[in-house]
């Protein structure tokens, strides 16, 4: 009997949405046969039950869900490690100067079972990896959120990169950015030694990026997908990590774990995660249905004092608000020296008019303020 003729005959009666029903099964089916012929590979800390996808053409499986160090706690650092993750980026300036000290105690006695991407905001590299107690960082990932910066700086990065990787202290390069990801992914994709990078990814970026993911997997680069909650509730954020790894560009959700529960619940909602068409357009409905900052930038390019309207924002609504985390906005909010870039604002509104979401800017800049008052950036 003829597979092929039954196959056709099978379409046919299906008929148009039969036939996207069909597509989404095999699919699925050749996502088993990848998930097993990626277990037979080396990957780091493999556990059966935890998924695994190619960090684009390093060959660098990492864990579906990935740990961050903005906020956390050792104890669910050290279950992530348990359960089979085997990413974590790190900085030396979260949580105070305290994560890299976390995730050396998380990861002692058992470096060879991680990936460590490090934050390109260290004093020195070499300090950074005494601290963690490894040789070599397997990625490293320069901040950059203006692109006019980013063009200008992309040389002096290229030579900084190459020049650890020389050394043996580092193997690959990634580039970060939580404003005008669209543009900064372009530039990216110009240049010639990024492996990866790591937007800003909440439900807005699954629709907007779409073409740059195209862009990204032609060029064997893959994305690390951060601040993918935004402003959604706590109860809607497992359906938007399902969503952010609809596109096999995505290696994986990276966030900050302060309790087990957490853990559970995201990992859970990682490994559930499937490609295809049908997800991206689930996606794509979560994306239409938002309506909180999209981390865009616009309202701090419209400003013509060069306020850094964003980051109060975000500092306000994602970190206080929306990731219930007082401290982390204080810290940042602190870090940036936000509160003496305010004191030159003139309430002029042409960051609340360039908003595309409609967002009150001001309203929230002014809530920022009320907050130092109150002590809560102290």
């Amino acid at each position: 009997m003829s597979t092929n003729y039954d196959r056709r005959s099978f379409v046919k009666k299906l008929g148009a949405s039969g036939l996207g029903i069909a597509l989404f099964a095999r699919e699925i089916m050749g996502q088993a046969a990848d998930s097993a012929a990626a277990s037979a590979k080396k990957i780091r800390n493999y556990k059966p039950g935890m998924k695994y996808r190619l960090v684009g053409s390093t060959g660098i499986y990492i864990s579906a869900f990935s740990i961050g160090t903005t906020r956390g706690e050792l104890e669910a650092i050290s279950a992530g490690v348990d359960s089979g993750v085997n990413f974590i980026h790190t900085s030396a300036n979260y949580i105070g100067g305290r994560a890299i000290d976390m995730v050396a105690k998380a990861i002692k006695g058992r470096t060879d079972k991680v990936y460590i991407a490090l934050k390109g905001d260290f004093a020195t590299l070499e300090e950074t990896l005494k601290a963690l107690g490894i040789p070599c960082a397997d990625f490293v990932f320069f901040p950059q959120h203006d692109p006019d910066a980013l063009r200008k700086n992309l040389s002096d990065i290229r030579t900084r990169f190459m020049t650890w990787r020389d050394k043996g202290l580092v193997k690959f390069a990634g580039l970060t950015s939580h404003k005008a990801m669209a543009e900064c992914i372009d530039i990216a994709l110009g240049a010639d030694f990024f492996s990866c990078v790591m937007p800003a990814y909440g439900p807005a970026q699954v629709k907007e990026l779409a073409d740059r993911r195209s862009a990204l997997a032609k060029k064997g680069m893959s994305i690390i997908a951060m601040k993918t909650k935004g402003e959604l509730s706590d109860a809607d954020y497992p359906a938007q990590i399902t969503a952010a790894l609809a596109s096999g560009t995505v290696a994986s959700v990276l966030r900050g774990v302060k309790t087990l529960e957490e853990l559970k619940a995201w990992t859970a909602a990682a490994n559930s995660a499937q490609t295809g068409w049908l997800r991206t357009r689930n996606g794509t409905q979560l994306a239409q249905d938002y309506h909180g900052c999209t981390m865009c930038g616009r309202c701090e390019r419209a400003c013509p004092k060069g306020i850094p309207t964003a980051d109060v924002v975000r500092c306000v609504r994602y970190y206080h608000q929306a990731e219930h985390d007082p401290a982390l906005a204080a810290g940042q909010f602190a870090e940036m020296g936000l509160a003496l870039a305010l004191t030159n604002c003139d309430n002029c509104g042409l960051c609340e008019a360039s908003c595309p979401q409609k967002i009150g800017v001001r309203a929230e800049l002014r809530r920022s303020r009320e907050f130092g008052t109150a002590g809560l950036w102290s």
